[in-house]
């Protein structure tokens, strides 16, 4: 797995003027860079931010290589709206990849694959998330094993009219995704998008609806595949 890799996004995106308010300290913006050229900008990037936000300091190495990674990660073909930040949690010592993109693949399966990964090896943990300007979006946690380790991550996706605004926190442990998520929660509750008109058809509820308790079966829409009959079935 490549812990940079956004969800499949075969889908064509779109452009949307996006505003955020967020803390400079906790979050560093990254731009897309050639793979050659990915790390020595990251390398003067974060000593910038070190320098103004010197608490800052003890996650300087994982900083530049996560940076480094983001900003490798090749953009969308068509040029269109992306949003790139590595998230700092000094305290906790705590850094995250985080991103944000829009699609104009609005139908359900697109959204379920953008909220969802095949390779997740449990049930759908899913959740409304109502907000002042995207109105309701559904957020989903799921925990995939790669080479032995555990790893979360929890998505965000706001359907709109002809456009839907998608987030991705992690992939982390889990203890460390839940330690920041609400942080990049928050960030998401007031955002505001320009040219963005939120779809309210429902979809997001029903979603959530769908979410079943853990350890009770659960198959993934479309058929061939359930994550909780897989976990019961590889003890």
């Amino acid at each position: 797995m490549d812990p940079f890799a956004p969800p499949r996004r075969a889908s064509e995106r779109t452009s949307l003027a996006l505003e955020l308010a967020y803390d400079e300290g906790r979050f560093l913006p990254v731009e897309p860079r050639p793979a050659g050229a990915a790390d020595a900008w990251a390398r003067d990037v974060v000593a910038r931010h070190v320098a103004a936000h010197p608490e800052a300091e003890p996650l300087r190495e994982r900083l530049a290589m996560f940076a480094a990674g983001l900003a490798a990660e090749p953009a969308g073909a068509d040029g269109s709206a992306e949003w790139r930040f590595v998230l700092a949690d000094p305290v906790g010592g705590i850094v995250a990849p985080f991103l944000l993109f829009a699609t104009t693949r609005t139908d359900d399966p697109a959204r379920r694959d953008l909220v969802w990964d095949r390779a997740a090896f449990l049930g759908p943990v899913a959740r409304t998330h109502p907000t002042e300007h995207l109105g309701t979006g559904v957020t989903t946690l799921f925990v995939v094993q790669d080479h032995g380790h555990v790893l979360a991550t929890r998505r965000w996706l706001y359907p709109g009219v002809g456009a839907s605004l998608c987030a991705v926190l992690g992939p982390l442990p889990p203890g460390e995704l839940i330690a920041v998520q609400e942080i990049v929660q928050a960030v998401l509750a007031g955002a505001r998008a320009e040219g963005f008109a939120p779809d309210d058809d429902g979809w997001a509820e029903a979603f959530v609806g769908e979410a079943v308790p853990f350890g009770d079966a659960w198959e993934y829409p479309g058929g061939d595949f359930s994550p909780s009959t897989v976990v019961r079935g590889a003890g």
